[in-house]
């Protein structure tokens, strides 16, 4: 596997343009070990194909009991896993082989209540690093570059 440095200096294109001008390397059910209606959810997955060079992943959010959000394939026998774990380990991988941005893609099923809980864990986990959409009348996002 290619270190950080190696991976940044295979970088090739002009990463200044608005970033909805690329494409990239995304996961889709990313907590998911195995197949989409009796496996496993975990947050292993996340560091797994954050450390491969994904650059967005998924999210599936649900009400978990105690008013902690869960993340999973709804609908099937598929275990969960906390939200919380889930984002740690987003964020301890986010950016060991790139400094370029790592895209949440939340699926939303959350009551309102989990939902503030969820934003809560998003703002506590990253921080300063954490980007939020852009003001109303805003023509295009920042380009990769401007995030990092």
């Amino acid at each position: 596997m290619l270190d950080g440095l190696q991976r940044e200096e295979a970088v090739w294109q002009d990463m200044s343009q608005p970033l909805q001008s690329y494409f990239c390397n995304s996961s889709h059910n990313t907590y998911l070990e195995g197949n989409q209606l009796t496996s496993r959810s975990s947050s292993a997955m996340y560091r797994r194909v954050l450390e491969q060079g994904c650059r967005c992943v998924e999210l599936d959010c649900w009400d978990g009991e105690n008013g902690e959000p869960i993340v999973k394939h709804g609908y099937t026998l598929t275990s969960d896993v906390s939200a919380l774990e889930v984002l740690t380990a987003i964020h301890a991988s986010a950016f060991s082989v790139s400094r370029y941005p790592v895209i949440l893609s939340l699926e939303m099923h959350l009551s309102l209540p989990q939902q503030a809980r969820l934003v809560a864990y998003l703002h506590l986990v990253f921080g300063e690093a954490l980007r939020l959409p852009l003001p109303a009348g805003a023509k295009a996002l920042p380009s990769p570059d401007a995030l990092c």
